[in-house]
Formats: C-alpha cells, sequence, structure tokens
C-alpha cells in the first residue's frame, strides 16, 4: 500500500508540473496577445471577455496535447537532456500553430508578419523560463523520490543490462544480486526488502515464477522480453466464446508491404548514391 501512494505521488506530482507549465507558458502568451489585440482591435469586439477567453482555452489546449504527445511533461521518467528539448519542441510547434489561429481569430491575415515577430519573441521568452523551471522540478522530484531499490536476480549467462540500469542511477539502484537458484528459495523473504524485482536471462520457467511472486506481493518486476514475450503482444484477440484465443498468423508480408519495402529501400539507395557521388569522384 505504501508503494502504492508513493507511485500515486509521483503521478500527481508529474500533472501538477505539467499544468504550472502550461499555465505560466498560456500567460506569456495571453499578455503577449492581449498587447496586440488592444492596439489593433479593428472589430472592437477582439479584447471583450469572450474572445480573450477563446483565445487562451485555445492556447492552453494546444500546449497541454502537444506538450504530452512530445513527452515534454515526462518529469522524473526522461532525462532532463531529453526533456529540454521536448518542452523547446513544444514551444515552437505550439506558436507556430498559433500564428493561423490568431489570424484566423483577427479575420486579418495580414498581421501573419506581426504575428511571426511576437510569438518569435514570445517562444524564445517561454523556453528561457520554462526550461529553469522544469529543471528545478526535476531536481526537486530528485529529492522527493529517490531511486527505486532494486533486487536483481540473474541466470547464468547475463546480457548488458546491468550497464543500462547505471545510466539511469536517478531512476533505479542494484542494491544486491543473486542468483536465480537461490532466489527460488528466499524469494518470498526477500521481495519485501525492496521497490523491485530486476531479472537478467533467467530461464522461462523461473522467469514465469518470479513475475507471479512478484505480482502476489504488489512489487514492480523488469525484465527484457524474449521472443515468446514480444509474439504474445503482436498477437491478436479472438473473443469468439468464452476462453479468449491469442492468434499469430505467422505470416509473410502482404505484396503491397512488399513492394513499399522494396521502393523505400531503391529511393534511399539512390538517394545516397547521389549524395556521396562526389565523394567517389574525388577518391
Amino acid at each position: 500500500m505504501k508503494q502504492r501512494r508513493k507511485v500515486e505521488t509521483k503521478y500527481v506530482y508529474r500533472s501538477v508540473c505539467a499544468l504550472l507549465l502550461t499555465l505560466i507558458a498560456t500567460g506569456m502568451f495571453l499578455y503577449t496577445w492581449y498587447g496586440f489585440v488592444s492596439v489593433n482591435n479593428y472589430t472592437g469586439h477582439l479584447t471583450g471577455r469572450g474572445n480573450l477567453a477563446m483565445a487562451t482555452a485555445i492556447y492552453f489546449i494546444l500546449f497541454l496535447v502537444i506538450g504530452r504527445w512530445l513527452h515534454a511533461f515526462s518529469i522524473g521518467v526522461d532525462r532532463k537532456i531529453v526533456l529540454l528539448p521536448s518542452l523547446g519542441l513544444t514551444i515552437i510547434v505550439v506558436n507556430f500553430i498559433e500564428l493561423f489561429v490568431s489570424c484566423a481569430i483577427t479575420g486579418q491575415f495580414r498581421f501573419f508578419v506581426a504575428f511571426l515577430g511576437r510569438y518569435a519573441i514570445l517562444c524564445l521568452a517561454q523556453i528561457a523560463l520554462l526550461a529553469l523551471l522544469i529543471i528545478q522540478m526535476v531536481n526537486v522530484y530528485r529529492r522527493l523520490f529517490p531511486p527505486l531499490r532494486l533486487l536483481a536476480i540473474q541466470g547464468d549467462y547475463q546480457i548488458d543490462l546491468y550497464e543500462k540500469i547505471y545510466v539511469r542511477q536517478d531512476k533505479y539502484q542494484i542494491v544486491k544480486t543473486i542468483h536465480e537458484e537461490e532466489a527460488l528459495d528466499i524469494l518470498e523473504t526477500e521481495i519485501q526488502k525492496y521497490d523491485g524485482i530486476l531479472i537478467n536471462d533467467v530461464p522461462i520457467t523461473n522467469e514465469h515464477f518470479i513475475i507471479k511472486k512478484c505480482y502476489a506481493h504488489h512489487k514492480r518486476v523488469y525484465y527484457v522480453p524474449k521472443l515468446s514475450d514480444i509474439l504474445v503482444h503482436s498477437s491478436t484477440v479472438l473473443n469468439i466464446f468464452d476462453t479468449p484465443l491469442f492468434l499469430n498468423r505467422n505470416q509473410d508480408a502482404s505484396l503491397g508491404s512488399a513492394f513499399v519495402k522494396r521502393l523505400l529501400d531503391i529511393v534511399t539507395s539512390l538517394a545516397g548514391l547521389i549524395i556521396l557521388s562526389p565523394l567517389g569522384l574525388i577518391t
């Protein structure tokens, strides 16, 4: 139950941060928008509450939807080096779309150049401010939610999974490593001491046993999918009677897919030859 509350708190914190970033971006847009329409209010209604609310709501929705689509709010999930480009791209895309929305609201597409200049400055201001904010949000997240303590269970042949986990020490910490045979005997008592289990190349039978134990004790489990897991994941569920069936067609690519793939190969090869042909002439 404690682990569940902790996970829910992470989601709440992430949602609050997303809302705060969206509100700040929308507030900066509203300031820019009102500064323009208060001077260029040719219709006489652009500064009304209804029009201001509509313009603000459109921007708010655009920023929230596109931000989630581009993973700009994945605080605690992605690293800062991934979050910052996602946030910057979100700001640029939203303001680019807002160019046309603003022209449509004013009904004057001759304002396009004026909007372009204002929104370019708005982009730079938003990127500078929101980048500083999201960095601090990530820092607070890491203080509030320390890395998950993992118990690693390994088989006879380990893959390079540990090296990949060590890259994200802000999220995961491998506290202890045990062999699968030892794990089967002590898993019932050891599982309660950790936030999750990391399975590293364990035979399928023992892997399923460990996964079931983790499910019974409400513990997270991380493992690299095997071929059978991938096939099951890509299968089609048939509900033709009370027992569901998983269908794997296991067919070759269709004629259309094969044609598109071959055409793409030819186009890509020709493009590569054209681009690299000057190097061939030089050598």
